[in-house]
Order: structure tokens, then C-alpha cells, then sequence
């Protein structure tokens, strides 16, 4: 029996599967909504931590 090569997927790969696997992406608008929904908070954290 053949094994199936195990494929490691780097962390944001991950993340992108999960925005695949969560989000129902039909065009570009609704990747980019997507995209504002994930990385806004972290964008918006950074902002934070640069003021303090």
C-alpha cells in the first residue's frame, strides 16, 4: 500500500484555508470583504499598540 505524502501547510496557508473553508467567496468583492473581516482586527491592534 502506497502512503499519501503528508502536506505541511505553512501558517498562512492555514489561514487561508480557513477563509476558503468559512467564507462564501463568489468575486472580488466578496474577498475583499473577507479579507477586511480577518485583518481588520489585527491591522487595528497594531494602530493600538503604536499609540501606547
Amino acid at each position: 500500500m502506497t502512503k499519501r505524502k503528508e502536506t505541511i501547510l505553512t501558517p498562512g496557508e492555514k489561514i487561508a484555508q480557513q477563509i476558503l473553508d468559512n467564507y462564501d467567496l463568489k468575486n472580488t468583492q466578496d474577498v475583499q470583504d473577507a479579507l477586511k473581516q480577518v485583518f481588520g482586527p489585527i491591522f487595528e491592534a497594531i494602530l493600538k499598540g503604536e499609540m501606547q
